[in-house]
């Protein structure tokens, strides 16, 4: 089977196929890669996580794994990042102690968007 390169179908389906069957040597190629330089890939995501799209991500990260569920992070995101008061104290956030930011969720498992509001770490903690 001869593939024509420059045919951009041909060449991107002939590489999807190529990742497909040597899916195992490129994860254990990239596992000693990363173990190898791992000064280098540390340094790397630190400095990735100081950028306004890495923080962004990392928050977002971490909502999804405490069990943030809503339809559209970014919103969701933005709204976080320009609320100055607590929605329900309205003390400013100031990022310090009492005055963080929490997004209040509720626990339940249901199929709507369990957010409820941008709180400050006191109201967060007082309602549960």
């Amino acid at each position: 089977m001869t593939i024509d390169f420059n045919n951009k179908e041909e060449r991107l389906a002939y590489f999807a196929e190529w990742r497909n069957k040597n899916r195992g040597s490129i994860l254990a190629y990239k596992r000693a890669w990363n173990h190898e330089n791992k000064p280098y890939v540390a340094q790397h995501a630190k400095k990735y996580r100081q950028t306004p799209k890495g923080k962004k991500n990392c928050l977002i990260h971490n909502w999804k794994r405490i069990g943030i569920i809503v339809d559209d992070y970014d919103s969701l995101y933005e709204r976080y990042k320009n609320t100055k008061y607590c929605d329900n104290c309205e003390v400013e956030m100031s990022g310090l102690g009492r005055a963080r930011k929490c997004c209040d969720h509720d626990h339940s498992i249901n199929d709507k968007p369990n957010f409820r509001n941008i709180l400050c770490t006191y109201c967060n903690l007082m309602r549960g």
